[in-house]
């Protein structure tokens, strides 16, 4: 028996035929391949974009694609007789009936769970592998305290930018998105403009100084990054300290904001000694 975000549900020892309804990376990191899967929250390419792009699509292949994450195909999931089907409070809460009544189903409530890290546990306690994810988890742990005090190293320690470019409008990230709390792990410094408890905001061309760090880190939705071309001929763009040193770089959106999940973590990790320590160390 799971207790979850609503109520109790009987599942497997050991399921072998799951649908996932969000994080779908969190069950493949725990070595479970789904029977199917609905669209990826995160993705910055909309509904074209049925599962993370970060992933090997080799072995998405063999996962049936259930459409909206908000809105997924219960027909298909009939037909894929899962023996789990694995969800979240704020898409499928409204649905809960309906998928019960297909299987035995857990939903997660991120935000009640503290974040990624809770939900990752939640999965692995409906899928019996929560020994395994406290593992993974400790040694995400142990990896972001040995970037954290290798960058403390550093003199002076980098202050990192976080911003998005996209047609019409300029966005700085702040704590509140899944990247910042890796950031924080990581003990990355902030600009004092983006060290707010809050997920992110809108600025003005003329506010361009708000996206100033010693890096900037372009989160990359626009594939073209017309707008960040636009830009880079402007005198305010010119005087960013992070342009005059150089260390302006991309990084993706489906990984800093929409990934979430343990494998997210890791990849923003991977970014973090390229861009940070190692960049450091070329100089």
């Amino acid at each position: 028996m799971v207790t979850h975000a609503l109520g109790k549900s009987e599942v497997p020892a050991h399921p072998q035929r799951v649908v996932v309804l969000d994080a779908m990376d969190d069950v493949l990191a725990l070595g479970i391949t789904p029977v199917g899967a609905a669209n990826w929250v995160g993705s910055a390419s909309g509904a074209q974009a049925a599962f993370p792009p970060y992933l090997d699509q080799r072995m998405l292949a063999e996962i049936a694609w259930l459409g909206d994450n908000k809105q997924p195909d219960l027909e298909t999931i009939v037909r894929l007789k899962p023996d789990l089907i694995l969800g979240r409070t704020t898409w499928h809460e409204a649905i809960y009936k309906e998928l019960s009544a297909i299987a035995p189903t857990v939903i997660v409530d991120q935000k009640a769970l503290g974040g990624w890290k809770g939900q990752f546990l939640a999965y692995a306690d409906a899928l019996n592998k929560t020994a395994q994810a406290q593992g993974m988890l400790d040694a995400y742990e142990a990896r972001a305290a040995s970037i954290k005090a290798r960058l403390a190293q550093l003199s002076p320690a980098p202050e990192v930018s976080l911003a998005r470019f996209d047609p019409g409008r300029i966005v700085i990230y702040e704590r509140q998105i899944f990247a910042g709390s890796v950031l924080e792990d990581a003990g990355v410094r902030r600009p004092a403009g983006q060290d707010a408890d809050e997920s992110s905001r809108e600025i003005s061309v003329e506010e361009l100084a708000a996206v100033d760090g010693d890096v900037l880190l372009v989160v990359q939705a626009d594939a073209q990054n017309s707008t960040l071309a636009e830009l880079s001929g402007s005198p305010l763009w010119a005087q960013l300290k992070a342009v005059k040193s150089g260390r302006v770089v991309n990084v993706s959106f489906d990984v800093w904001v929409g990934g979430w999940t343990i494998t997210g973590a890791n990849l923003i990790l991977d970014d973090l000694e390229r861009h940070l320590l190692a960049s450091a160390a070329g100089q």
